[in-house]
């Protein structure tokens, strides 16, 4: 279990990278994490405000945490690709989608709330 742990931390690691980076992107100017580990995984709670006049980035960004279909085969080319090729922050968020177990997104007006959830491996 000790191993699974350590993947699973490295791997909820990057997701937190590239969640930061696109609410940044996204006009983000205070963003609010809590992460909390249970005996099956990581949770992962985010709030952040972002520019209403950005909001699609924000819709993007839910459509990508939330695949209809979750591959986990693309889980593991994901790794074997990060750091090798950057072809732009929408497929880094797709990807982070599938890496995830559970997503649920709730966007108001100028705020997001992020629930997120990856079991260990």
């Amino acid at each position: 279990m000790k191993h699974a742990t350590v993947i699973t931390r490295e791997k909820m690691s990057r997701i937190l990278d590239e969640l930061y980076t696109a609410l940044f992107t996204a006009g983000a100017n205070s963003i609010a994490l809590n992460i909390k580990r249970w005996d099956d995984g990581f949770s992962i709670s985010i709030e952040s405000d972002y520019d209403p006049a950005m909001r699609n980035k924000i819709e993007h960004l839910s459509r990508f945490l939330q695949p209809e279909i979750r591959n986990a085969s693309l889980e593991e080319t994901y790794w074997a690709l990060v750091g090798c090729d950057r072809t732009g922050e929408d497929s880094e968020l797709m990807l982070v989608g599938q890496m995830l177990d559970s997503a649920d997104v709730f966007i108001y007006e100028d705020r997001v709330r992020l629930a997120l959830f990856k079991k260990y491996e």
